[in-house]
């Protein structure tokens, strides 16, 4: 393959891919290595006909004798060039002191931390990296054999974010064919002989055995890769239009998920689904194991119950399933301002929450507060009956002897449902209506001082109905204000 030929394949599989546009500015991460090295060349060479600002950044991890002299070497040749070098120090024994990463972790993390401050500070648009197809295969192997499904045998993408990876479509041999074009000694890692690590053994191992069955096997695991992806990435445009019909409500610590509608969700939507959720709230990687147990634990037939993995909180409730920060070995529990803007939301349907049209001008006002926000209860008096009520109102007869109150509620009050002859505990009735334990304690119900006439938003009590000669009524409004006290 000639210069030329080179130039153009890896300018067409960039444009091809969306990866850059005329006026970018692309920053480089460069080593100093074949690949990387190729990689300045191939932007030094085409950026005046792709439009590009080119710049170079080489991160020292301070992990080899020779980084700082290959540091410098980097430096030299953008000199040379005309290419803005920008060198990044970054200590990454002194980090895994505090992290307790891998030397392969913490250098990767550290390193793109270092590059996006950089492109940043210097106004680049995208961090181009160096990796060819050579290299997604070995991702490819090295995924398998760790048991990851689609979405990790997908392996690289060309464009994720801000990084780019022109190199993807090239094998590594033609890179190195390109660089003989040039007056670049490219700098060795002595590192990457040793079958140490476990990216190192299959490239110098296995990958040599899989050759002997398939020739090619590297662009064919390549194109396993892609068919992967674009599969993958029609479920999870399929998972993200789901999003919407699972989730119940966001608050401001937690998110509630409809447990029914995820129960139904064929498997690979679901997982999707429920990753894409997870991921908000993960401290580190969502396992696999965490995720199946997750799966089985929503298909089971009970309620109530609590688990956590990879940093998040999941509890299960009839209906509805919520997700937070935290875990149940620091047990952690359900923010009280967000479980009540969701019970609250649940009983009366988002379109009504906080309306009290039609209440008209409030006779009385009554307000409770509690630890995560305000119930609050309008009152108005009315000669004439509602043609309809909003499911967070209540209508009573005005007898005018006694003055309503909101309280909270009691879990051994009992009061008289209406539609029965009998009494029934107020904490049977929360119950039953799948009020958690937690919430039940901050639940308002409306009484005179004697009777209770209204357990909020759930049931009614025969006292204080409106018979068929009433003239005049209250019309009861109950919302929930969400302002922190």
């Amino acid at each position: 393959m000639t210069k030329e030929e080179f130039e153009k394949r890896a300018a067409a599989f960039g444009r091809a891919h969306g990866l850059w546009q005329r006026g970018d500015g692309i920053l480089a991460a460069v080593s100093g290595g074949p690949d990387s090295l190729g990689l300045l060349l191939f932007f030094h060479e085409t950026a005046g006909k792709e439009g590009l600002r080119i710049g170079c950044c080489c991160v020292n991890h301070h992990l080899r004798k020779k980084a700082e002299e290959e540091t410098e070497y980097v430096r030299t040749i953008c000199g040379k060039l005309g290419i803005p070098f920008y060198r990044q120090d970054v200590q990454v024994e002194e980090a895994r002191q505090h992290t307790g990463e891998s030397v392969e972790t913490a250098a990767r993390r550290l390193r793109y931390e270092a590059l996006e401050k950089v492109r940043q500070e210097g106004n680049y648009r995208f961090i181009a990296a160096a990796h060819h197809l050579d290299d997604q295969a070995e991702t490819v192997i090295f995924r398998f054999l760790r048991g990851s499904g689609e979405k990790g045998l997908s392996g690289m993408r060309p464009k994720r974010g801000h990084l780019i990876r022109p190199f993807l479509g090239m094998r590594r041999k033609e890179i190195a064919e390109y660089l003989r074009h040039f007056p670049y000694e490219p700098c060795h890692d002595e590192t990457n002989d040793i079958p140490d690590a476990a990216r190192n053994r299959i490239r110098l191992e296995l990958l040599p055995v899989l050759c002997r069955y398939n020739p090619v096997i590297a662009p064919a695991l390549a194109r396993t890769a892609d068919l992967l992806r674009e599969d993958d990435d029609y479920l999870c445009a399929l998972a993200a239009e789901q999003e919407k019909q699972v989730l119940l409500y966001a608050g401001k610590a937690a998110v509630f998920l409809d447990r029914e509608v995820l129960r139904t969700m064929p498997l690979p939507l679901e997982r999707r689904v429920l990753r894409r959720f997870l991921s908000t709230y993960a401290d580190k990687e969502i396992e696999y194991d965490g995720l199946m147990r997750l799966e089985a634990w929503l298909r089971e037939e009970k309620n109530g119950g609590e688990m956590s993995f990879s940093g998040v909180y999941i509890r299960r409730e009839k209906g509805w399933i919520s997700l937070q920060k935290g875990s149940t070995r620091e047990k952690t529990v359900l923010p009280s301002g967000d479980l009540l803007s969701f019970l609250y939301r649940t009983a009366v349907g988002e379109n009504e929450a906080g309306c009290i049209e039609g209440t008209g001008n409030a006779d009385i006002i009554k307000e409770y507060r509690c630890l995560a926000g305000t119930w609050r209860l309008c009152i108005r008096r009315t000669e004439k009956k509602p043609d309809f009520l909003r499911k967070n109102q209540y209508l009573m007869a005005d007898g005018g002897e006694k003055e309503l109150c909101l309280l909270q509620a009691e879990k051994n009050s009992s009061f008289a449902p209406r539609g029965t002859d009998g009494t029934k505990k107020v904490g049977d009735i929360l119950r039953e209506k799948g009020i958690p334990p937690e919430a039940r304690p901050f639940w308002p119900v409306v009484s005179d001082g004697t009777q209770i006439c209204w357990v909020g938003l759930l049931r009614g009590s025969r006292y204080g109905l409106p018979g068929k000669e009433a003239s005049r009524f209250l019309l009861l409004t109950l919302t929930w204000d969400e302002k922190e006290i």
